[in-house]
């Protein structure tokens, strides 16, 4: 949307109140009309009331003076006066023109949204007469059980499709907020119960109180939040603000969030606050929390872990820690108040804090004390920044992993894998996801040792890239062939502290050409802590040269490994290191490449779809489409597969491209995966199924379509392209009434894949599985569209009444006469059953076979006193629930004793010109005292735009006392009454009464030409008044 479009949006919006809007309601309302959020942030501005106030000769904000809150009225001009008129059915400000005698519609084709027809069958393309799956619905028969399952059931009291309850977005204050958080340490006692719920980090987690105040009404509290969101109407979030609290829907269970950030018009971050955690959300799944639910106190309280401040930060301790405690009940002590600090026992009081400690005590931080003294080596030298780095106190179980790194890059044995290493270390520095923090192996030159370092970027003219050696602290440039990444047996070494660390030092040295002696010599020196600053970093004075023997390396036997009182080693440090001196296992290692996405194997490989795992489609997601039929048989991949997906095919493109002729294939086995060869650059992943000639028919596993391909470009599969599961997921629009014998119109199709932009992303949501055609029924949605679904329910729809067996033949004439007379439109066609006159299923079938879309089972509607109405009237009340079925901007309906002769497009038309305020209803004029009156209508034939307030309106009418009105003819003298000079007449053309040719000459051919719609009020033809005998030949030569 450009800026001309939202603000006339907006201005729509506030056009239907004379007073102020609210900010909350201009935000809902927009929301409902576009599908979208007001997109301010796109339009260049920070916040939505600084776009506001951008337009002042559009808007003006003002203080609502009932509420207090912010508000926007528009700015009052020629052009709100039209909106008024048009979006809310206010009357213009221009002067009112004098009611023509004839009705206005504009010429032309109505822009319905087109689906389906019964006139032209849809011509099936050659994938799909390829096809070897069942046809989801030209194979199936129409059944009475199908009649059955289609027909809809109305209920008089409640609208179709109707959206939720509008209610103002409750917005919980930071106040309540605050005092739901446990912050306070005097919650906590002095030990407590606790359950892990979350680790943070090394050091900090998040913990829930066990006990009886707390657990046991959070308990209470989580299951009566789940059954209210579960069985009652929810109310989405709208406008999204940071920090607002909400019930989010994660895995079918509700919880209590907190937004942190809003990613896009799709997702949101989220903080758990009941666990700790921070995940991300679906927009579609958050909803506005009910206050009952904030009378807990939110548990997710955060702690400290007691002496874990001295542990490096890393994932693999992380994950170490969360293995051992996490959603587990523990014992807590607490330590210290501000900031809680505790210490964690288990059930036989052994403190985990110091267990933990000590078998991760590799990864202890060395710390040093001001005016301590130690001995140590310069690592390197920064210049311009005046720092030096010093290397830690010996570590033998880094120098023995240090060995076992360099030593397994220097093998000359493992040739084969260092080149994939390499390769895969190319690929991920290209890769716009890699994290420049993660580690890799590089080495200075050809003879010098390897070490791991941090790439910082790539040097444009050699081929060279930066790397910071980070147990050294200097930067340097390496070759590209000898950067490789770490594969997965040396994770522990990858993940262990640096061993160096920078100081300032002080020293009444001028020249630091001394140091660079000590540091190029390896001397080790001793070194004082002057100070240390508040990031840590110490200020060091150099004392002199080490008098330590700094000839012979230490030697680090197996024996003083498990000696070695410097650090406390745990039995599975040791078995690590016996894996690494017994040498690397070449098999393990590829698997271990393997499940890093580095591949080595290119062994062919036999396998069918049935051996490889299903893609699941999720109750909410984001997809693509990847390939249409029609609305009720397309293909979509989950958005997250897409990149994915893509890397796969480059992938089989490098693979394939040279090798392609050492991959073919001599026997075809139906059923098994191959990878198909379109071209140099395009390659994919197909199932075959059977051969003829030089062709053979496959069906893509990704793509989800069947094609016929040439055989030699049919290549065998290795086992790396097999590990990514078939994404192509069968779905079908849901809630759509679609016709059993796949008669929808080319025109719907067509509109169908003119919608389904294969470039956008849609959210799914899936309302049924079919398993019986194993298929997903889904409503889609994109923002710039709405639902998908709904643009394909036609906009406008036709109804008649039937409540017993003679008007089944008659239906069955009307529909088709007006199939026949409506060229160029579609329209969903509905048939009224009440639920006191039910028809037979052989009716219903009957109805089904001639045209009629679908069957509606309504209640009655009553009146005040049903004993005024004659038999034959009882059930004519029911047609005013078209009101209230608000899936459509317009309803014609027509009496199913009348059939149309004429062309009545134009019928459908009349629903745009009703306002609710000059006039209700669209409808031709009623036969007395020998003229078409136009002080009165006929209520056979009548068209009207759905309102769930006038129906509402009406209902309360009929059940009000009516003895002031003639109820002869039933409906039509209450509408008449009601809806008095607030009718557009369209004319007897469209309603020409059968017992007016009593009372005037109307010849045949006068008929013929000047009317579109007989209607037989009074006399029916089936039992034909020999007056009437021309009309009743029209309507018997209608084959049925």
């Amino acid at each position: 949307m450009d800026l001309d479009e939202v603000t006339m949006m907006i201005r729509a919006v506030c056009s239907a109140n004379k007073g102020p809007t609210s900010i909350q309601e201009v935000k809902r309302e927009f929301y409902e009309l576009n599908g979208t959020n007001i997109p301010y942030r796109d339009l260049g501005f920070d916040s939505l009331i600084e776009f506001l106030r951008s337009e002042p000769d559009k808007f003006k904000v003002v203080n609502d003076s009932k509420t207090g809150e912010l508000a926007l009225m528009p700015i009052v001009d020629e052009e709100i006066s039209t909106l008024r008129m048009l979006v809310s059915g206010q009357k213009s400000t221009k002067k009112k023109k004098k009611k023509p005698s004839k009705p206005l519609f504009r010429p032309g084709q109505p822009k319905y949204k087109q689906f389906q027809t019964h006139r032209s069958p849809m011509m099936l393309n050659r994938v799909s007469q390829m096809s070897s799956r069942p046809n989801l619905i030209m194979n199936q028969r129409r059944q009475i059980e199908s009649f059955v399952s289609k027909t809809v059931r109305f209920n008089i009291d409640e609208p179709i499709q109707t959206k939720a309850p509008e209610q103002k977005s409750k917005k919980i204050s930071p106040e309540i907020i605050e005092n739901l958080i446990i912050t306070n340490a005097a919650y906590f006692l002095k030990e407590h119960e606790v359950c892990i719920t979350h680790v943070v980090d090394c050091e900090k987690v998040y913990i829930r109180l066990v006990s009886p105040n707390f657990s046991e009404k959070y308990e209470t509290m989580f299951k009566e939040m789940n059954d209210y969101y579960f069985n009652s109407r929810q109310i989405k979030l709208i406008d999204l603000e940071l920090n607002d609290v909400c019930v989010a829907l994660n895995q079918m269970k509700y919880h209590r969030v907190q937004i942190k950030k809003v990613l896009n018009e799709y997702e949101a971050e989220c903080f758990h606050l009941d666990e700790g955690k921070t995940e991300i959300y679906l927009i579609s799944d958050l909803y506005e929390i009910n206050e009952k639910f904030l009378e807990v106190k939110f548990q997710a309280v955060l702690a400290k872990l007691h002496e874990f401040e001295n542990l490096t930060q890393n994932m693999y301790l992380k994950e170490s820690i969360s293995q051992e405690i996490n959603n587990k009940k523990l014992i807590a002590k607490k330590t210290s108040s501000n900031p809680l600090i505790i210490s964690l026992f288990n059930a036989q009081n052994e403190c985990l804090n110091e267990i933990l400690i000590k078998n991760n005590s590799l990864f202890l931080k060395h710390k040093l004390d001001p005016n301590s003294e130690f001995t140590t080596t310069l690592t390197y030298i920064d210049l311009e920044a005046k720092l030096i780095y010093l290397e830690k106190p010996l570590n033998p179980l880094f120098s023995k992993f240090s060995h076992q790194f360099n030593k397994f890059y220097q093998d000359q044995n493992n040739e084969k894998i260092l080149k994939v290493l390499n390769e895969a270390a190319m690929r991920q520095i290209q890769d716009d996801d890699f994290v420049k923090n993660n580690l890799l192996a590089a080495k200075y030159d050809l003879d010098s040792n390897w070490y791991r370092v941090r790439y910082i970027r790539e040097n444009p003219n050699s081929k060279q890239v930066l790397v910071l050696f980070v147990d050294f602290g200097n930067k340097d440039l390496v070759k590209l062939n000898e950067l490789m990444i770490i594969p997965e047996q040396l994770n522990l070494y990858k993940n262990l502290p640096r061993q160096c660390f920078p100081c300032t030092l002080v020293t009444d040295k001028n020249d630091l050409s001394y140091y660079k002696t000590l540091w190029y010599d390896n001397i080790r020196c001793d070194f004082k802590v002057i100070h240390i600053n508040p990031t840590g970093m110490p200020t060091v004075e150099f004392i002199g040269i080490s008098r330590e023997n700094i000839d012979e390396p230490p030697n680090h036997t197996e024996s003083t490994i498990k000696t070695s009182e410097t650090i406390n080693f745990t039995e599975k440090w040791v078995q690590d290191l016996k894996k690494i001196d017994s040498g690397i296992n070449e098999t393990k290692l590829i698997q271990s490449l393997n499940s890093m996405n580095i591949r080595v194997d290119d062994e062919k490989v036999d396998v069918t779809l049935k051996d490889l795992p299903e893609v699941d489609l999720p109750v909410s997601a984001f997809v693509h489409i990847r390939y249409a039929n029609n609305p009720f048989d397309f293909v979509v991949n989950l958005d997250h597969y897409v990149k994915t997906y893509e890397k796969l095919r480059q992938e089989m493109k490098n693979f394939y491209m040279d090798k392609f002729e050492n991959y073919k294939v001599e026997n075809f086995v139906k059923d098994c995966i191959y990878v198909y060869r379109f071209d140099e650059s395009n390659y994919t992943r197909v199932k075959f199924e059977n051969k003829f000639g030089n062709y053979g028919k496959v069906y893509d596993i990704d793509a989800g379509y069947y094609d016929a391909v040439k055989l030699n470009k049919l290549l065998a599969i290795t086992k790396k392209f097999i590990e990514l599961k078939p994404l192509a997921i069968n779905v079908r629009l849901a809630s759509i009434n679609y016709d059993l014998k796949n008669q929808w119109s080319n025109e719907a199709r067509e509109f169908f894949l003119q919608k389904a932009d294969k470039s956008k992303i849609f959210k799914s949501s899936v309302r049924k599985f079919n398993i019986e055609s194993n298929v997903y029924e889904i409503e889609l949605s994109e923002s710039s569209i709405g639902s998908v679904n709904q643009l394909m329910i036609n906009a406008v729809a036709l109804a008649t009444l039937v409540a017993n067996e003679k008007y089944v033949l008659s239906a069955n004439k009307l529909i088709k006469s007006v199939i026949a007379n409506t060229p160029g439109i579609v329209y969903d066609k509905i048939i009224i059953e009440v639920d006191e006159f039910p028809l037979k299923n052989e009716w219903k079938e009957d109805l089904l076979k001639k045209g009629w879309d679908s069957i509606c089972t309504v209640k009655r509607i009553h009146i005040y006193n049903d004993s005024r109405l004659a038999s034959s009237y009882q059930s004519v009340f029911t047609k005013l629930i078209l009101f209230n079925i608000t899936q459509y901007d317009g309803i014609v309906f027509i009496d199913s004793d009348a059939f149309a002769i004429g062309d009545i497009t134009s019928l459908f038309y009349f629903h745009n010109l009703l306002d609710y305020e000059n006039y209700f209803l669209a409808v031709g004029p009623n036969f007395r005292s020998n003229v078409y009156t136009k002080f009165e209508f006929n209520s056979g034939v009548f068209a009207l735009r759905p309102n769930k307030t006038e129906f509402n309106r009406l209902q309360k009418l009929c059940l009000s006392d009516l003895s002031h009105l003639r109820l002869d003819v039933a409906d039509q003298n209450f509408l008449n009454h009601y809806y008095a000079n607030k009718w557009i007449n369209i004319g007897y053309k469209f309603n020409f009464l059968s017992y007016s040719i009593l009372y005037s000459n109307f010849t045949n051919e006068f008929i013929l030409k000047n009317t579109r719609i007989i209607h037989f009020a009074g006399g029916k033809p089936w039992s034909c008044n020999p007056k009437f005998q021309f009309l009743c030949k029209l309507w018997n030569d209608i084959d049925v």
